[in-house]
């Protein structure tokens, strides 16, 4: 049983040490990517005043898409 206990300390503490690591990579590549990343514009915003709303979209001007046809059954 004393065996048993071990083992499973041993790896609670290896999973415990990777994710310990995982973490701090992520935090330490993002204070590179912070530090040393190039400086980029700003994400664009869409800002519509009310005089730039868009329009619904139109119906095509194609003569098909008014005319309706009727499918043929198929065979049987």
């Amino acid at each position: 049983m004393t065996i048993f206990n071990a083992l499973i300390s041993t790896g609670f503490l290896i999973l415990l040490a990777a994710s310990a690591a995982v973490v701090g990579s992520m935090i330490v590549l993002a204070l590179f990517d912070l530090a040393f990343g190039k400086k980029s514009k700003p994400p664009v915003v869409a800002e519509m005043m009310e005089s730039e709303q868009l329009e619904p979209p139109s119906k095509p001007k194609v003569e098909a898409y008014e005319s309706k046809s009727n499918p043929e059954p198929l065979a049987g």
